[in-house]
């Protein structure tokens, strides 16, 4: 997983949690809700790490919580073991409170909500919509469900989700294939006066806050995350691991990828783009990808990755490690790799 100093580090969730509620299981998303909740979804696989033969809403699947900065002596983490519940994920809101939300990305967007004294189920899609959503993101402390057929969902209060305005959307194709691509794979902004949605061959879209407008895009590539910095630049990661960077209509490609799949996730944390695979993370620094150093060495990471509030995580299957800027530290780890 990694080198250096912090490889043979204590991991934070201790051996009897880790026995209790993590061995056996896969972690397969991460979330940070803030520098004192991380969420997690494992999934509980044959024990030969074969594929599960039956549907996907029968595989066990478990939320999972670490709570940060806690001592020895305190409960550090948390679960509950989710049922029937197909191709899940993870995001957070901070608004109207703050809260973990599980979601499947089939059945209408099912969501389990729970945190700050409230726990709810919620559909995101009415029962008529398409479902096939991929992705809840934090924007303005709002959750946002973006996925296939151009959809984008606001979470505006405790069960009910907001479709945003189709204006300037095209969301129908004289064919299958074309129809099959035309969806979203992630969204990011500074807020609903500008917000970038991509995914499909080359869809990128920026929504005012009244409509969306297509952008003049160089490529038809898979696309697979958004990330818009402070400063007003947008990084976009496409097919191969390529990295793009511009705004609007005007785009340059600054890495061209060699990799076989899609990143997984792309933020921005200390100055620089981190983007992350199942193969690797690098990060972008004034236009120069390079891999993750700590104390002069590589540090090998690899799996769904999520920062805010000051901390970055990255969760591989069995591997969980916490970036604060300075300093890495293991949160998950398993014991008897130990």
């Amino acid at each position: 997983m990694s080198t250096g100093s912090q490889q043979t580090a204590t991991p934070y969730v201790s051996r009897e949690d880790w026995n209790a509620r993590v061995k056996g299981w896969s972690i397969v998303d991460c979330a940070v809700r803030s520098k004192n909740f991380v969420q997690f979804v494992l999934r509980k696989f044959n024990e030969d790490g074969s594929p599960h033969s039956g549907w996907d809403s029968e595989i066990p699947t478990r939320a999972f919580q670490i709570k940060l900065g806690r001592s020895v002596s305190e409960s550090r983490v948390g679960s509950q073991d989710i049922f029937r519940m197909g191709h899940p994920k993870v995001g957070v809101c901070l608004q109207p409170v703050e809260q973990g939300l599980v979601f499947s990305m089939a059945q209408h967007g099912h969501v389990i909500a729970s945190g700050s004294g409230h726990q709810g189920t919620e559909s995101i899609t009415p029962d008529d919509e398409s479902p096939g959503l991929k992705r809840i993101v934090c924007i303005q402390g709002w959750a946002y469900a973006v996925g296939m057929f151009r959809q984008v969902y606001k979470r505006v209060e405790f069960g009910r989700w907001e479709r945003l305005p189709t204006n300037g959307l095209v969301t129908t194709a004289a064919d299958a294939e074309t129809l099959r691509w035309m969806g979203f794979a992630d969204m990011d902004g500074p807020d609903e006066s500008c917000l970038y949605a991509v995914g499909g061959k080359g869809d990128v879209f920026l929504f005012d806050g009244k409509r969306w407008r297509q952008c003049d895009f160089p490529s038809n590539e898979q696309l697979g995350t958004v990330t818009v910095v402070p400063n007003g630049d947008v990084f976009i990661t496409g097919e191969a691991g390529n990295i793009w960077l511009g705004k609007e209509d005007t785009w340059q490609l600054i890495h061209r990828g060699t990799s076989s799949l899609l990143n997984r996730d792309s933020v921005w944390f200390n100055d620089m783009l981190w983007v992350s695979s199942d193969y690797q993370t690098r990060v972008v620094k004034d236009g120069v990808v390079s891999p993750v150093m700590y104390q002069g060495e590589p540090q090998w990471l690899a799996g769904h990755m999520d920062a805010r509030d000051g901390i970055l995580v990255i969760a591989g299957q069995k591997h969980v490690r916490m970036f604060d800027g300075t300093d890495w530290h293991w949160l998950i780890q398993p014991y008897d790799d130990a």
